[in-house]
């Protein structure tokens, strides 16, 4: 489960700065040891980091490890996720969902057509779009009130209200 990317280093300590996939970067702080996992999906270099420290600066974590003790071993870490074991996640904060909860659901709409099945959760200035997949394409659809009518985590189904035009623009998948 990723819980966050590193996006840079902060300071000449060691310190990295992580952008989370959850509102609140403190979340972070619920974990002590994270799997570093190496950019672009390789192999070989993934590593287990003990976290020492973690506070906000500019909605991001700033976090140190033990044993990255100065800037060159930070930047080592750049572009790396930060995971855990599904199975370690702890439970969701009060009126939160895990993005990674999201990915596959059922996306319907109020008359009760299928879309497709949510794929993506694009995170936004203002609020979140989700990718969802039709007919071979992925439409965006933007998360908000009146569009999302219902998440139902229990049956697995995301209701929307789309307007006219939404669903019929979309990039093609292959």
């Amino acid at each position: 489960m990723i819980l966050g990317r590193i996006i840079g280093v902060h300071g000449l300590a060691g310190d990295v700065a992580v952008r989370t996939e959850n509102d609140d970067p403190m979340n972070l702080a619920r974990y002590r040891t994270l799997r570093w996992l190496e950019p672009g999906g390789r192999r070989g270099k993934d590593r287990t980091l003990e976290l020492t420290d973690c506070r906000v600066h500019r909605n991001a974590a700033l976090v140190r490890f033990e044993g990255i003790t100065d800037r060159d071993d930070a930047e080592e870490l750049v572009g790396g996720t930060l995971a855990i074991p599904r199975e370690e996640l702890l439970p969701a904060p009060e009126g939160t969902i895990y993005v990674a909860d999201l990915i596959g659901l059922e996306v319907v709409t109020t008359s009760g057509e299928t879309v497709g099945s949510l794929t993506s959760v694009y995170p936004g200035a203002g609020h979140d779009v989700y990718g969802v997949v039709k007919d071979g394409r992925e439409v965006l659809i933007p998360a908000v009130e009146p569009i999302v009518v219902d998440l139902d985590m229990d049956a697995r189904r995301l209701t929307i209200d789309p307007p006219d035009g939404l669903l019929d623009i979309g990039i093609e998948r292959k």
